[in-house]
Order: structure tokens, then sequence, then C-alpha cells
């Protein structure tokens, strides 16, 4: 059974390049789980930004040569940065409900270094993060953790059938890996799922 008492918003973005203070978003994606990370709804929510008429040079050599898709995708099917900012949050008020009034009661804003994707949906998506709980769940803090106190082999997310192996609702994009949104956001659940099978064997 879900419970629907804590419930996370997984969340990934591709950027133009590395610079926080001043990159924009080129793709989005958005996954819903319970504290069990069951998907509240399983196809998620991904779209790529249309970068503003201007901008399309701030985009950085090493993503148009590690993900040229994404660069393709922003400038071919790419929605305005408003469209993706509605989109993300009509999805999160229809699988986790309308935003609580108490902050403390909304979805938990989850992903990998997400303290980048919080900051970046701060700066351009208002509608969507006025929909989030004040924390952050950060994978990449309990992997740290991993490494440095347990000495255990980390997840490795080049892999997708490791995704689809502790992710079973995984719906892996078609010939990409790492560094797309989509792909990314599914290998992050997947990641902490790993650590957690492996911290309970620890234990026992």
């Amino acid at each position: 059974m879900s419970d629907v008492s804590v419930r996370y918003a997984w969340f990934d973005t591709e950027y133009t390049h590395l610079e926080l203070e001043t990159a924009y978003l080129l793709q989005v994606a958005l996954i819903v789980t319970d504290a069990a990370l069951v998907p509240l709804e399983p196809e998620g929510y991904r779209a790529f930004v249309r970068v503003p008429s201007g901008e399309e040079g701030t985009i950085g050599a090493w993503v148009r040569e590690q993900i040229p898709h994404v660069v393709e995708g922003s400038e071919t099917r790419g929605l305005s940065i408003e469209d993706v900012d509605r989109g993300l949050a009509a999805y999160l008020d229809q699988v986790a409900g309308p935003a609580a009034e108490s902050i403390g009661a909304r979805p938990i804003l989850a992903g990998n270094s997400v303290h980048a994707d919080w900051f970046l949906a701060r700066k351009f998506l208002p509608l969507f993060q006025g929909r989030l709980h004040y924390r952050l769940l950060d994978v990449s803090t309990l992997k740290t953790e991993w490494q440095a106190h347990f000495e255990g082999e980390t997840f490795n997310k080049d892999q997708p059938e490791s995704i689809r192996l502790y992710y079973p609702a995984a719906r892996l994009p078609e010939g990409v890996g790492q560094h797309d949104a989509a792909y990314d956001i599914q290998a992050s659940i997947a990641e902490l799922a790993y650590y957690r099978s492996q911290l309970r064997r620890s234990a026992d």
C-alpha cells in the first residue's frame, strides 16, 4: 500500500552550462513516488525547454558534445519556460494532489546533487517550486557516506538492467544514457533503492 504521508518529487534538469548563476534550462523530468519508491504514476513528466532567442550561443561546448540529443530536443521540440512550469505544476497537482497549505506536508524534492535542480527551479519554475516541501532528499549525500564509511560499491547508473532491477517501474528513453533528465531521474530512484538494500544487509 502506498504511504501517502511521504511523497518524493524526483526531479532532474539539463542546462546550458555549469555556471548555475547564468545557466538556462534545456530539459526537465519529474516522477512522483511514495516512501517505498513506488511511482504514483509511472510515465512521469518530461519536456525539453526552448532557449530564448539570443541565448542559444550560451550552450557550452561540453553540453553540445556530450548530450547533443538534448540540445536538438530543445531546439526542435522545446516548450517555453512558462509552459514547462505550468506543466510541472499541473502534473504534480494531478498525481500528488493540490499543494497542502502546510509546506511541511508537500512533496520533497529528490534526486542526485538536487541542490542544483532546486536552484534552477527557484529561478525559472516558480509555480512548480511553490508546491514543494522545504526539505531536499539528495542521493549524492548517501552515496558519499556509503563510500567513505561503509567502503561499499557504488551503484552503476550506466547499466539499464541495474536500474530496472532496483526500480522495476523504469521506462527508460531509448538510445540515451546519463545526462538525459528522463534517464537520470529513474537512475536516481534506483540508486536510492540500491543503497537502502545494502544498508539493510549491513544492519543484519
